[in-house]
Parts: C-alpha cells; structure tokens; sequence
C-alpha cells in the first residue's frame, strides 16, 4: 500500500496540512469555515491528500486505477464546490458536515440536490403550505431535498 501511495501522489511529499486545523475548526461548530477552508484554492494539496487517504482505504483492494479515479473525482468536485455562488454557501457547509466522511464528491453531490430541491420547494410553498411547514418541523436540518422528498410521499398522488 505505501508503494501505491508514493506512485499515486509523489508530489504530497513537502505538503503541508491544514486537515487538522480544519478538524478543531468543524469541532468549535464551524463547519462554514472548514469547508471553505479545505476547498480554497491555496489548500489543493490537502484535498488531494484526504481524498487520497480516504480512496485509499475505500478502493485501495480494486487497484491504482480505482483509487487514481477516486482521488481524481473528489479533486474535481472540491474545486467545483469553489465554484459555487456566495447564496449556497450555508448548504455547502451542511452537506460537508454531514457527507464529508464519503468524499468530496459525495458533499457535491449533496449540495446540488438541495439546491435543485430549494428551488421545488419555493414553488410547493404556494400550494403545500401547511404540507411543506410540518416536513420542515419533521426532518429539521437535514437538508432540502429531504424536506422535498418528504412532501413529495404526503402528496396525493397525481392522475395520469
């Protein structure tokens, strides 16, 4: 497994890392701020880094290519998660508490579905006010698209 390691990533060799600050800033309740943190720019090397630990022990018995792929997907989702606008930020930072122990890409995957499920609920708010106020009570901060498919099983089923 070291072997793999060093040919995986050679260049993490004089990285520096921020994961453990990171750790004690999610600890004092401020995920916010960890996960902007792990995905800025300036802290690439320790995403890699994590995602390549964690791959590693996910994909490490399917060989280097699988956890080269691993390592290259939650790379791409932690910059993608940069990407994302100033108003998502608070969905980020849920998603990262609840999904990061999966990767990056899981935190991506996340945040996009509660984005697209705040959207849908705005739209239910109309029609399913009280519906949409008792799954807000019931599933908490759990995110949007539960929220979502919550009203969505409450709902009458449509005719076709």
């Amino acid at each position: 497994m070291q072997h793999r390691k060093a040919v995986l990533l050679p260049q993490l060799a004089t990285a520096h890392t921020s994961t453990s600050s990171c750790a004690r800033t999610a600890k004092a309740g401020r995920w916010l701020l960890c996960a902007l943190m792990l995905v800025s720019a300036g802290s690439r090397a320790d995403v890699v880094e994590e995602a390549n630990g964690r791959c590693m022990e996910q994909m490490g018995e399917f060989g280097v290519d699988a956890v080269q792929a691993c390592v290259e997907h939650d790379v791409q989702a932690a910059k993608a998660l940069q990407q994302y606008p100033r108003q998502s930020r608070q969905i980020v930072a849920r998603c990262t508490e609840q999904m990061r122990s999966g990767g990056w890409a899981m935190v991506k995957l996340c945040a996009d579905q509660d984005i697209e499920a705040e959207a849908l609920l705005a739209g239910y708010a109309k029609d399913h006010a009280e519906l949409l106020a008792q799954c807000e009570s019931k599933i908490g901060d759990q995110g949007a698209a539960k929220i979502k498919a919550c009203v969505e099983r409450s709902l009458p089923p449509k005719n076709q």
